[in-house]
């Protein structure tokens, strides 16, 4: 059947003189509309006039109202079909022309908007490549591609942003002719170079070397991203040799140790950073003046030459050795700029040798201008280990403290309480005075059982000032909200995220027994994904009022 008004005239002959009695009448509405308003008179005539005539008989006026009904059922009838095939004959255009319709409209939007749109949409799609070494450092960065492709004009704005086109990565046949082409859109790129496919495969290592020699000079790299194992190529000595030490633009660096431990001609219990002294004499002379940035996973730098760091994240994996935090605390002290450090542990421990050498002569850092600490912990990482490396730095500076403990209780083991012995290090007595200056304060705690909160909340005694809260405890039971307000004079806001296994009826007794001094200098009282408090609600909002913020 053909769609739109087409299909009408395949109709039966009922319908084919309704049509017909509908085209008549529409003309007749038309007149009548405009000069009446009124369609009476077109839709039903001879009623009209039958009905008005006193000498008309009953029985005519019977058949007159029969047959005017008739008709116009009938017509009803044709505008229904009609109204089923216009609507059909909508979805169809809508259908067929949405694309259409929406490049149409995107690309009328102005040039600049465009622009912008492009930027945050790569943005999103390059963070977590960028972020997460398991997705696959420079595996594949085609977000700039798809955008070029929409049309002419979005084409024409994609080739013109640099930005879109800054990601190298070394994991193509056709690296030269894409590297040709990227170096016209863009000066300042960020590489992407993974020498585990050389490991791997047991090939040369010129191709890399050959690589990096088509990019822009290495004065000009905004970004590098490097993964490597130990007893593979040499990718410290490629960059060297290419750059002759000097990165003088790059503002992003991220290591990756990829692959088993290695203990290059160590005994197993001697500390190490991952890296040979050949590696670690190479790195350390690698030029950084405007390094902000700095990832390091699964390796320790020892020394660098990057003054000006701002922001730090160090991630240390399970090993069969022990980490060389003498190391580390050089390699803290080659930053005195950084103003965020950020620690991932996954079952990181530490033999008693190590732990004892640290304690007995180990001088903090001081980093003046730190200013946020976080600290991801995970597996059966030892509390030992943290106490060493807290031993480490000076932390009285931080205004912003994230802690988030994740781990499983070993059943073979009644009397684990890892996450107990955790926070026990990071908040004990001989570290009382260790954050003064902490207001914000952010504390997960994750763990395969229920757990009741470690003793009331006694971690709050630590952080006097805190003036911004977030918990999210997912499988403990809640804290003493009354105990949290007498150690937290300052409290302004508080969020609980996730919280599902709290007591709202515990709350809100708590919140009737705060000073009410303490209780009104609160601004927000924030409750998102905590199913368990939802039946309190009305409860909570009764005790502070619109200071309660309800999340979804």
């Amino acid at each position: 059947m053909a769609r739109g008004w087409i299909c009408l005239t395949d109709s039966k002959p009922e319908s084919e003189t309704s049509f017909a009695s509908l085209v008549d009448a529409l003309g007749k509405l038309e007149r009548a509309w405009m000069e009446h308003g009124d369609g009476k008179d077109t839709w039903c005539t001879d009623w009209l006039r039958v009905s008005e005539d006193s000498d008309t008989t009953t029985e005519l006026k019977v058949q007159v109202a029969k047959s005017s009904l008739q008709r116009m059922k009938s017509i009803t009838k044709v505008l229904a079909s009609m109204l089923a095939s216009l609507e059909e004959s909508i979805d169809f255009v809508t259908e067929q022309s949405l694309n259409v319709v929406r490049s149409h409209g995107f690309s009328s939007l102005p040039d600049e908007i465009i622009a912008r749109i492009f930027e945050l949409y790569h943005e999103g799609y390059a963070a977590p490549i960028g972020e997460c070494p398991s997705l696959g450092w420079g595996k594949s960065f085609r977000a700039s591609n798809v955008l070029a492709q929409v049309n002419r004009h979005t084409r024409r704005i994609a080739l013109h942003l640099p930005a879109l086109w800054e990601y190298v990565p070394l994991k193509t046949r056709h690296f030269k002719e894409m590297v040709a082409n990227l170096n016209k859109r863009c000066q300042n790129p960020n590489i992407f170079i993974n020498y585990t496919i050389f490991h791997k495969v047991n090939t040369s290592t010129s191709a890399c070397a050959d690589f990096l020699r088509l990019l822009h000079p290495a004065s000009q790299w905004k970004g590098l991203n490097i993964i490597h194992r130990s007893g593979g190529p040499t990718c410290y000595g490629d960059v060297s040799t290419i750059s002759s030490g000097k990165l003088d633009g790059l503002l992003d660096l991220r290591i990756y140790h990829h692959g088993e431990p290695w203990i290059p001609r160590m005994r197993p219990d001697e500390p190490s950073t991952n890296l040979s002294k050949h590696e670690l004499a190479l790195l350390s002379g690698w030029r950084l003046p405007a390094l902000n940035r700095l990832t390091l996973i699964h390796v320790i730098p020892a020394r660098m030459d990057c003054p000006n760091i701002r922001e730090c994240h160090i991630a240390l994996d399970y090993t069969r050795k022990n980490w060389d935090l003498f190391a580390l605390r050089d390699f803290f002290g080659c930053i005195p700029q950084l103003e965020s450090l950020s620690f991932s542990f996954h079952g990181v421990n530490i033999d008693t040798d190590s732990v004892y050498r640290l304690s007995a002569s180990i001088t903090p850092v001081s980093l003046s201008r730190l200013e946020m600490l976080a600290m991801n912990i995970t597996g059966a990482t030892e509390d030992a280990f943290l106490q060493c490396l807290l031993n480490l730095l000076d932390v009285s500076t931080i205004s912003s403290l994230k802690i988030s403990l994740t781990y499983k209780p070993n059943y073979a083991e009644p009397d684990d309480d890892r996450g107990n012995k955790w926070l026990k290090v990071i908040f004990n007595d001989e570290r009382r005075h260790a954050f003064p200056n902490v207001t914000e304060f952010w504390l997960s705690i994750r763990k395969g059982s229920v757990e009741y909160f470690p003793s009331h909340g006694y971690v709050m005694q630590f952080v006097p000032h805190v003036k911004s809260l977030v918990l999210d405890l997912p499988s403990c039971t809640e804290p003493s909200f009354l105990r949290i307000f007498e150690s937290l004079g300052e409290l302004q806001t508080v969020r609980l995220h996730g919280c599902d296994l709290f007591e709202g009826d515990w709350i809100v007794r708590d919140l009737e027994r705060v000073n009410q001094q303490k209780l009104a200098q609160i601004e927000s009282f924030d409750i998102g994904g905590s199913l368990g408090l939802l039946k309190y609600k009305d409860d909570l909002e009764r005790v502070l009022g619109r200071k309660l913020v309800w999340k979804a």
